[in-house]
């Protein structure tokens, strides 16, 4: 039986909805089940730091995209994880930041996302975040207090264009 480490038990998002919960447990250890091989998109979530608003988002976001195979890689691993060598190019990665030092943490890593379609979703969106994402070249950027349709939107055009 697996069970997952210290490490693993604290990164778990806590779920209100156990289906939730039984979904987020079964890609962090079984993340190939679904279509692995074509068929639907999958989509990586990153986040340098676990917050309130990154776990709210992530549960909202496993309802947005059941559609889709999801993979929420561990908050701060900074792309050592072994889910990350299920990312391939073009797969769709969408980044959680909730604050200035959260973006800043991200744009450090910015040479990891250059062959993913990137989403961004920050805490803080202002002229000032707006200017500094520029090099990450997202292809939308939202509020985490945002309404997710702009997101399922996004998604759902990479997806459809993915299949064409």
């Amino acid at each position: 039986m697996l069970s997952p480490s210290n490490n693993e038990r604290r990164m778990l998002p806590i779920f209100a909805d156990a289906s939730k919960l039984q979904t987020c447990v079964k890609h962090m250890f079984f993340p190939v089940m679904g279509q692995p091989n074509g068929g639907s998109m999958r989509i990586f979530l990153y986040a340098a730091k676990q917050s309130p608003s990154q776990v709210r988002f992530t549960n909202d976001l496993y309802g947005l995209v059941s559609s889709h195979e999801m993979i929420v890689l561990p908050e701060g691993c900074k792309f050592t994880s072994p889910l990350c060598f299920k990312m391939r190019s073009g797969d769709l990665l969408i980044l959680f930041a909730a604050n200035k030092a959260e973006l800043e943490e991200l744009l450090q890593l910015e040479d990891e996302y250059e062959s993913f379609r990137i989403i961004l979703v920050l805490g803080e969106y202002n002229e000032e975040t707006e200017k500094l994402v520029q090099p990450l070249r997202p292809c939308f950027v939202s509020s985490s207090e945002s309404p997710l349709d702009g997101i399922r939107d996004v998604i759902e055009k990479i997806s459809s264009n993915n299949n064409s």
